[in-house]
């Protein structure tokens, strides 16, 4: 599916192209190749997805991704108990202290319209937050692990660097199954 997103001055493709409860299992396993979960978890993982109710199609994939979550066993994360949040977004004013109080351990960003995903970046970096979406254009703007289809496969993406601002410690592993945007 390509969404088209307005952002600001210009429109924006938004390409969402792995289905919804692939890019859920490959999140989840791709989190337990990252050597400070467990720090960071202590021993609950806590998965928010960010949407903008009123864009539809970051609503329509939001609620996707919640629902697919919701179908998995409670410890689907090497023994983590897993808890899901909805995270509904306005503005970015009320970003930061939105995920200050959640604290989430893992932030699914769906497409966005009117909110700068240098921001989440910024935030999610200075709280330590692991982000993953299923756009791969965001990837390269700042959010640490992506998807996107190559020869009817998923492909995962990383932005190492993004990775690393957040808190992540990466295995070899994980860095061999993907491709590595610097």
């Amino acid at each position: 599916m390509t969404l088209a997103l307005a952002g600001p001055g210009s429109a924006q493709e938004a390409e969402v192209l792995v289905p919804v409860d692939l890019q859920v299992r490959i999140f989840l396993n791709a989190l337990t190749f990252d050597r400070n979960l467990e720090e960071r978890t202590r021993g609950e993982l806590v998965f928010a997805v960010l949407v903008q109710r009123r864009f539809l199609p970051s609503s329509q994939l939001g609620d996707e991704v919640l629902g697919a979550l919701r179908e998995l066993p409670d410890d689907v994360v090497a023994g983590h108990r897993l808890r899901i949040e909805g995270l509904e977004l306005t503005g970015s004013e009320e970003l930061r202290e939105l995920l200050e109080t959640l604290n989430p351990t893992v932030l699914y960003v769906s497409p966005l319209r009117a909110l700068s995903v240098d921001e989440i970046a910024e935030a999610t970096r200075a709280l330590k937050i692991r982000t993953v979406t299923g756009v791969p254009d965001y990837v390269a703007r700042g959010l640490s692990i992506g998807l996107r289809l190559r020869d009817d496969r998923p492909e995962i993406l990383i932005n190492r660097e993004a990775a690393i601002a957040e808190g992540a410690d990466l295995t070899s592993q994980l860095l061999k199954l993907a491709r590595v945007l610097r």
